[in-house]
């Protein structure tokens, strides 16, 4: 939230209006938008939802937020099931829930904001339909407190 330039996703990098000018620029060699042309200050702040190796949230702030120790590894919340470190069957369900071919869908920061209160150990749902996506949130059921009556 507190970045003020934002990476563009592979379909932003095609949009005239995060470029400089309002133009896209194309690179000499290859069918594909220069970077250099990209006006960082215009994409909106989001969270990416990518599917790749495993399906997980990550910030598309600049800079990256780094994993601690690390020059190079991003910052990343893995879905339930499909974080490739731990979960044996991650590809035949990362293949289930986001498709065969890897990607980048931008979640704007907006669709986040009522459940910036949560604790780390709450979970977020994001549900994936064909045309729409549902985010839910599921705290964790919090201890209900005793009550005692007092002794006459």
């Amino acid at each position: 939230m507190a970045a003020k330039e934002h990476s563009a996703s592979i379909e932003q990098s095609f949009e005239a209006k995060y470029h400089k000018g309002g133009k896209v620029v194309m690179q000499d060699d290859i069918e594909w938008p220069d970077a250099e042309n990209i006006d960082t200050t215009l994409i909106p702040a989001s969270l990416w939802l990518v599917g790749d190796r495993g399906v997980y949230l990550m910030s598309n702030g600049l800079p990256s937020m780094l994993v601690e120790g690390s020059q190079t590894n991003n910052v990343v919340a893995y879905a339930q099931g499909v974080d490739p470190r731990v979960d044996k069957e991650w590809y035949r369900v990362k293949h289930d829930v986001f498709g065969g071919d890897d990607g980048v869908e931008p979640l704007p920061l907006s669709l986040f904001s009522d459940l910036m209160e949560l604790n780390d150990d709450d979970t977020i749902k994001i549900l994936l339909m064909p045309e729409s996506m549902l985010i839910l949130a599921e705290p964790k059921a919090k201890p209900k407190a005793k009550s005692r009556t007092p002794k006459p």
